[in-house]
């Protein structure tokens, strides 16, 4: 169990509660301002429209064909980590 501080208080907290001890402060993440590419949620990365009942092999509507799609980084102000929520895919990024 590594510690932090907490923004609100300075005081020392896991970075892996959900609120700090002592003043009960639970903002501890932040958006970084960068983003990082994932595979696209819809087409799994397959670049296609998964739903293309016609069959003409038309680009996916959610990344335009790329395969990835941006995702918002977050900062942990507790120790300074920067890392891609699991909630941004939904049930823990399956």
């Amino acid at each position: 169990m590594a510690l932090g501080k907490c923004p609100e208080c300075a005081g020392a907290v896991s970075t892996t509660a959900t609120s700090c001890p002592h003043c009960g402060n639970t903002k501890f993440q932040v958006p970084s301002g960068r983003f990082v590419k994932q595979r696209c949620r819809q087409c799994l990365g397959a670049k296609y429209n998964p739903v293309d009942y016609g069959g003409k092999g038309e680009a996916c509507p959610k990344c335009s064909g790329t395969g990835e799609q941006p995702v918002a980084e977050v900062k942990d102000l507790r120790d300074g980590s920067l890392h891609v929520p699991p909630d941004v895919w939904g049930h823990g990024g399956c």
